[in-house]
């Protein structure tokens, strides 16, 4: 996990979804529709 966190401190405006679920995707719809939202926010995909 402290590597994740290290990571996420190099971007500018860092989204962070944790779960208890290990290294899966969880299927509380609470959770699911964060990470939902959050790929659909980031869908395009831009070079410099």
């Amino acid at each position: 996990m402290r590597d994740s966190q290290l990571l996420a401190e190099r971007f500018a405006e860092p989204v962070i979804i944790e779960h208890g679920g290990g290294h899966v995707i969880p299927d509380d719809p609470a959770i699911t529709m964060r990470i939902a939202g959050f790929v659909a926010h980031h869908r395009r995909i831009t070079t410099p």
